[in-house]
């Protein structure tokens, strides 16, 4: 199971950027501010795939 939240940590990191890259390409104002919470939803992804590892440290199946 650890393995799988750290792939799972990776593909979010990696998707982050791809939104971020998206956010400074893009010159639409509405796509920018999409792209902009699809990222912040990422963070929230993100916060909670470091959140489910932590209680696997300590313990978790």
């Amino acid at each position: 199971m650890k393995q799988k939240i750290q792939k799972a940590g990776d593909m979010a990191t990696e998707l982050a950027g791809l939104f971020n890259e998206l956010v400074n390409e893009t010159d639409d104002f509405d796509l920018k501010r999409l792209f902009k919470q699809l990222e912040a939803d990422i963070m929230d992804f993100r916060h909670k795939i470091a959140l489910a590892s932590k209680i696997i440290g300590n313990g978790g199946k």
